[in-house]
């Protein structure tokens, strides 16, 4: 087994669950998405899937889905969503993004959500993810999409708040530059949609940052925030196969 990001919605499901829920709560991720290729009938996989909030929502449209996760906590809740929503064309592999067990041409968009082995590396690690791409390029059709959503480091209150308080203090220009460029790289062309986290009430929007950010973060977080929602965009690199 590969690199498995440790993230803390494997020990929190509940906040990890909420987290899902408030963001980009009109789906203009999705808008983007169907604007270059329909969801309809289609085979979708969806690497680095975690708990499959996202999976099985695409469920609800294609044909069928393939959730590639590999982390055990992950997969649990994965399969709890499954058996809650009673989603029956969904198949799991755990598995790591270098090595697929599913057929060369056989889906038409791959689907990657904040999965940790996509993106350039950084100083110290060992990481390489052009395997990771390679791979769900095996597997994509000719004519298939493969989207890739991360974080806007440069616009929006999420954003601001990673370079305040997290993990591009003070380099989030170099980590956008970086991110693009690595992409740009491997053929790959980005967007920048701009959405929210838009929670019910101040006290569920808290409980997602203190998940996101370290504990000092949180109340000087929550005092530049008016009301429930904050601005939150997203970088969405995508090519066509």
């Amino acid at each position: 087994m590969g690199f498995i990001y440790n993230y803390p919605g494997a020990q929190d499901q509940a906040t990890y669950d909420l987290e899902n829920a408030i963001a980009d709560p009109t789906r203009r991720i999705e808008q983007f998405i169907q604007s270059r290729i329909a969801l309809d009938g289609i085979a979708l996989a969806d690497i680095g899937a975690g708990g499959g909030y996202h999976a099985c929502l695409y469920a609800a449209q294609a044909a069928h889905v393939f959730a590639v996760e590999p982390a055990p906590a992950m997969v649990r809740q994965l399969y709890e969503r499954m058996a809650a929503q009673g989603v029956t064309n969904l198949s799991v592999l755990v598995a790591d993004a270098e090595a697929i067990p599913l057929r060369d041409q056989l889906v038409d968009v791959v689907h990657s959500r904040f999965a940790y082995f996509f993106g350039p590396e950084r100083p110290g690690e060992v990481r390489s993810c052009a395997p990771g791409i390679a791979e769900a390029l095996r597997i994509l059709k000719t004519g298939g999409y493969f989207f890739i959503i991360d974080n806007a480091h440069t616009s929006g209150q999420f954003a601001a708040f990673l370079e305040q308080y997290a993990y591009t203090r003070g380099r989030a220009r170099a980590f956008q530059d970086a991110n693009d460029a690595f992409y740009a790289g491997h053929s790959f062309q980005h967007t920048t949609i701009e959405s929210t986290w838009t929670a019910p009430d101040r006290t569920t929007l808290r409980q997602v940052v203190a998940m996101e950010f370290p504990p000092a973060a949180v109340e000087p977080i929550m005092a530049q925030v008016t009301g429930a929602s904050l601005s939150y965009h997203y970088r969405v690199y995508y090519r066509q196969k």
